[in-house]
């Protein structure tokens, strides 16, 4: 692997990584971005895809939710072709999910979410499979389905067009220094195991989940909890938008369509590695189980 030079290495192609090497495109900085597997093979690329309202956290972390909002209205203007704007809707199943409803409505008026209470009626007039459970439906404009996949490789290419450069399948194993200064990085060949170095001023560590596994290699400690996610993909689309249920944020409480198919998701469960992925099947019942709750059709579709 022959060595090269440029002016910043970004490390990891997710989307995080992919939009940094834009905005550095863009700024007229050369910039190298590093990818270990494919682009959008970590994190990004195993998302369901939901961009969010913010009705998720408007009660129980209002920054969270402005920024959702923000954000959804960025992505809407500079990476459109890659949103279907499903919207969404809030659904209650339980007297538990009742008892939120006040605080999910005020949450979403603090924080700036369209919400709208509709009637049963013309609810499962727009969505026919919702269960006969659900028990009371709050409208959001804002949720959306958006594919990362478009998203990174949207980004990458803009930034290719400008100068940047990209090299999947090519791992960071170590730095160069001169004292406390980054010189370059060691990368390798994931499929040849051939070496080879790239000199540079700066480099950003955009991998996340990974991004304390890379700082060990300089020797500085960075706090990461790796935290996995089980999701469920049905064979076909049992939705036209997506369906949220009306509580505290838990286990199984969305469902989103993308393209022809529902993704069920999802839970949230420490794992030691980011690679540490084990699939547990009571999870994956309890996926089946909360979706069914919210939506017809979930224990009938095949799950793939």
């Amino acid at each position: 692997m022959p060595d090269t030079s440029t002016g910043v290495v970004v490390i990891g192609g997710g989307s995080t990584g992919a939009g940094v090497l834009r905005d550095l495109a863009l700024r007229g900085i050369e910039a190298i971005l590093v990818e270990k597997g494919d682009l959008a093979s970590g994190t990004t690329g195993r998302s369901h895809g939901l961009l969010h309202s913010g009705g998720r956290y408007c009660v129980n972390d209002e920054q969270a939710a402005i920024e959702c909002v923000e954000e959804g209205r960025i992505l809407r203007r500079i990476a459109r072709s890659t949103v279907e704007d499903t919207g969404g809707y809030f659904v209650s199943v339980t007297e538990e999910d009742h008892e939120w409803e006040p605080r999910f409505v005020e949450g979403c008026r603090r924080t700036g979410i369209t919400c709208e209470r509709i009637s049963l009626d013309e609810a499962r007039r727009r969505e026919p499979a919702l269960s006969k459970r659900v028990r009371s439906v709050f409208w959001v404009p804002e949720d959306g389905h958006l594919d990362p996949f478009y998203l990174v490789v949207g980004n990458v290419e803009s930034a290719r067009r400008r100068g940047a450069r990209v090299m999947t399948h090519t791992e960071v194993v170590g730095f160069h220094r001169d004292g406390d200064r980054l010189t370059g990085v060691r990368i390798r060949d994931s499929k040849t195991n051939d070496e080879g170095s790239i000199a540079c001023q700066s480099v950003i560590n955009a991998t996340g989940a990974w991004s304390g596994l890379v700082a060990r290699l300089l020797g500085v400690e960075v706090k990461v909890v790796p935290v996995k996610g089980t999701m469920v993909v049905l064979s076909r689309r049992l939705a036209h938008a997506a369906i949220n249920r009306c509580h505290k944020p838990g286990d199984g409480d969305i469902v989103v369509p993308g393209l022809s198919v529902s993704i069920l998701g999802t839970t949230s469960a420490k794992v030691p590695h980011p690679e540490t992925l084990p699939i547990e099947w009571d999870e994956v019942r309890r996926m089946i189980e909360e979706g069914a709750m919210m939506l017809d059709g979930v224990t009938t579709a095949r799950a793939m």
